[in-house]
């Protein structure tokens, strides 16, 4: 549920081992929260927008615990570069 009321989370991306759920938005009701989920429903950890950064960034769930491959480290890396071209592309087209 995302702080602005409730919020019907939805499978955005799937990869072979990770799930990706948009499960709510950031209080301005700009930015999505996603989690990533095991194949299992585990939950690994959630990719949120980092004003500082100006960028989504990963948290994992329970620091210094989450172990994960390099092909899992690649899925959320690629699943971030995609936010982050969807954005550019938003601005370029409302440009």
């Amino acid at each position: 549920m995302s702080e602005q009321g409730l919020f019907e989370s939805y499978l955005d991306h799937e990869t072979k081992y990770l799930n990706f759920y948009v499960v709510g938005l950031s209080s301005s009701g700009k930015t999505k929260i996603i989690a990533v989920m095991t194949k299992d429903n585990y939950l690994l950890g959630e990719i949120k927008f980092y004003g500082r950064w100006r960028g989504y960034q990963y948290y994992p769930t329970v620091k210094d615990q989450t172990i994960l491959s390099i092909g899992c480290m690649g899925d959320i890396c690629n699943y971030i570069k995609s936010l982050r071209n969807t954005k550019t592309k938003k601005v370029i087209d409302n440009g």
